[in-house]
């Protein structure tokens, strides 16, 4: 059994050479669902994997948000969440509780358990060096949603220095608007857009199940056009749906592929990356079409 077993993994490490001949020096943005987020045996399992990526060669980002969080955080102090068209109404208490949320507590968590995987990461906010610029979002009623952004553009001169120090960047889904306003950003979209302005290789959405699904069954492979007929799939909706809009937009800027992944399953980026048949939903930009 034992001896089975080793062939196994020398298998697998075979297997997995030409992935990271290919990938060695390319860039990947990863965003760690929220859904995930309190499981410290998925933080700690994707610490791990991610600082993995880093030693055979491949350059990293993680970005985070944390809405759930922020939820039960303001609960504390008497705040009831409101959303309007999926947009959270963000008043002055809860820009501070959120960003207290995402750049302190949150933030932090991520930096702790990579550096203990033996990573060298490095929080930021949007806010640093003003990374993400935002402007203040416009709800189609015209009603005012407080300090809820809509991502503008990403400046990459600090994460481009970040990386090439060989530091793991943790990027936070705070931004900044024009006139220094702190402003909440969804993280999905803030992923789109770093992973765009890097000119990633990939883009990966790791949350709490398998992939995509299509007619009850997981889409292991799709390309620009299936993923915008997926939008209008009534089975794709929600996270899901928020996901696939910005794949479209990552896969528009040049992002070569973007992987939606279960974080819960043992290895899910590894093995989505370095074997021939994968576990989740790859989205390619071939056959693009404006």
């Amino acid at each position: 059994m034992k001896g089975d077993e080793g062939r196994l993994k020398a298998k697998t490490l075979v297997e997995a050479l030409p992935y990271i001949r290919r990938f060695a020096g390319k860039t990947l943005c990863v965003k760690f669902g929220a859904s995930l987020l309190g499981d410290a045996e998925a933080i700690n399992a994707f610490a791990r994997d991610i600082v993995l990526l880093k030693y055979v060669g491949l350059n990293v980002v993680v970005v985070h948000g944390g809405g759930d969080e922020v939820t039960r955080w303001a609960e504390r102090v008497g705040q009831k969440a409101e959303f309007v068209d999926g947009v959270r109404i963000t008043d002055r208490e809860t820009i501070e509780i959120t960003e207290m949320v995402l750049s302190g507590r949150i933030n932090r968590e991520f930096v702790a358990a990579l550096n203990h995987a033996g990573g060298k990461a490095c929080g930021i906010s949007g806010k640093d060096s003003h990374t993400l610029l935002a402007r203040k979002v416009i709800l189609p009623s015209g009603r005012d949603a407080g300090f809820a952004g809509e991502l503008e553009q990403v400046n990459v001169s600090l994460l481009e220095t970040l990386l090439a120090q060989g530091y793991i960047p943790v990027v936070s889904a705070i931004g900044t608007s024009l006139r220094d306003e702190t402003l909440a950003l969804r993280s999905d979209e803030v992923a789109s857009g770093i992973a765009a302005a890097l000119k990633a290789a990939k883009l990966i959405y790791l949350t709490n199940v398998s992939g995509v699904m299509k007619g009850g069954k997981l889409l292991s492979l799709g390309d620009y056009q299936d993923t915008r007929a997926l939008m209008d799939d009534p089975e794709v909706t929600g996270g899901m749906r928020s996901k696939l809009a910005h794949a479209l937009r990552a896969l528009k800027a040049g992002v070569a592929d973007v992987h939606v992944l279960n974080g819960r399953e043992e290895h899910s980026i590894i093995l989505e990356l370095f074997t021939d048949h994968g576990v989740g939903t790859m989205l390619t930009n071939e056959r693009v079409r404006v």
